[in-house]
């Protein structure tokens, strides 16, 4: 029989992680949009499209097979790997040559 506690310490870890993600995805773009849209000159629409169509388009069509393959496999492995993967891009912007970097 498993620990009581790992319940609670797996329930949250989940939440940080959608925590995280929620504010990655909605806080941090909004506050880059204007950078964005200065640097390439895009419209409005190219800016909506930067944060709609992507982040729709992952969740319909991607997500089902996501679950299939977490719900079929090890669904440790399937969190491991979307976590080190999303922290590896976040860490891998940090390279950009064009942000302005504070010391």
């Amino acid at each position: 029989m498993p620990n009581p506690g790992t319940g609670t310490y797996v329930l949250g870890l989940l939440f940080l992680s959608y925590v995280l993600n929620t504010v990655d995805r909605s806080s941090v773009l909004s506050l880059v949009l204007q950078n964005i849209k200065a640097e390439f000159h895009a419209s409005d629409a190219h800016l909506g499209l930067l944060g709609g169509i992507p982040f729709a388009f992952f969740y319909a069509f991607l997500g089902i097979p996501l679950a299939m393959w977490a719900d079929r496999s090890s669904r440790r492995n399937v969190l491991a790997l979307a976590v080190a993967l999303w922290s590896a891009t976040t860490a891998s912007s940090r390279r950009s040559s064009s942000a302005p970097r504070s010391r």
